[in-house]
């Protein structure tokens, strides 16, 4: 044996542990990776089967109580979405039915319920944003005028009892328009404001007329105690 190959032979004898240990790994990593890139198709392939047995075994490992609740939920499902469909007309009149037999609860507690308690409760989050937005849309320069507008189209006066009812319901809506364009930090105040205004003032005439609504469903006649018209007094 020549010095050559001799040295060549022992050259891992004066190498330390540490270093013999990353030769080891630089040697382990080299395969693996031509191991890959020779088996990659069959690699891949016995991944996707791998996949989906366990989906397939996580499928059919429910219990039968479990089958029979997503059955029946499907069932269910799709018997409503048919039902619907075939008594489309139905639903609507029993909607339509329950509205008008209590539009007077549901309007009464979106003035006196629903809209100072959700006023309250944006003030208490953003006082900041709503003063900000009191300054860019003041009352004067677009709800005021919007107000007398939509009062005037709709035939209501101010010499009619229903009008201070009607405007302070407008200058309500206002408020929350202000607060909830506010509050989700959009521009579009003008038109949400114009579209609370008629809601607002729809739901003040329902609470106004709720008197002449409860005779009209009963064939009631409405009589007036201090009327001045004679047919109607007391």
């Amino acid at each position: 044996m020549n010095t050559q190959e001799y040295l060549s032979s022992t050259q891992y004898e004066y190498q330390t542990e540490d270093e013999k240990n990353i030769l080891k790994k630089e040697k382990m990593r080299e395969y693996n990776r031509t191991y890959y890139q020779r088996n990659r198709e069959r690699l891949l392939r016995y991944q996707n089967d791998y996949n989906h047995r366990n989906k397939f075994n996580e499928e059919h490992s429910l219990t039968k109580q479990q089958l029979f609740d997503l059955e029946r939920k499907e069932f269910m499902r799709e018997y409503q979405k048919e039902y619907r469909r075939k008594n489309a007309v139905v639903l609507r009149e029993k909607q339509r039915i329950s509205y008008v037999k209590n539009r007077y609860l549901y309007c009464y507690r979106t003035i006196n319920k629903y809209a100072p308690k959700a006023i309250d409760k944006v003030r208490s989050i953003c006082p900041d944003v709503v003063n900000e937005y009191y300054k860019r849309y003041p009352f004067e320069d677009f709800a005021e005028r919007v107000i007398k507008y939509r009062l005037r189209k709709s035939e209501i006066y101010p010499s009619q009892a229903r009008y201070d009812d009607c405007y302070d319901a407008c200058v309500l809506a206002y408020l929350y328009s202000i607060h909830r364009c506010a509050y989700l930090g959009v521009d579009y105040v003008n038109a949400y404001m114009r579209k609370m205004i008629n809601i607002y003032m729809f739901c003040a005439l329902v609470i106004y007329d709720d008197v002449k609504n409860l005779c009209k469903a009963n064939n009631f006649s409405t009589v007036y105690v201090d009327a001045e018209y004679s047919h109607d007094r007391y």
